[in-house]
């Protein structure tokens, strides 16, 4: 079993936590790669919450210091 970074959670955690206000305005910026990368690591467009390597793969490209901004 992998060990990430991150927990599951919503996406709207990750677009606040990018400085978006609307989780909608956040989807628009990623781009049709990204999308194609977060399926292939497992993400299910139904379901709410966003599985650990989708969310690291996000956090990593979107809010690459977050880790540096906690300490």
């Amino acid at each position: 079993m992998a060990i990430y970074k991150y927990r599951a959670c919503f996406m709207s955690d990750i677009a606040k936590r990018a400085g978006f206000q609307d989780v909608t305005v956040f989807q628009c910026c990623i781009v049709p790669e990204d999308w194609i990368e977060m399926i292939r690591l497992g993400w299910v467009p139904y379901r709410k919450k966003l599985n650990p390597p989708v969310v690291q793969f996000l956090m990593d490209k979107y809010v690459p210091d977050y880790d540096t901004a906690k300490s």
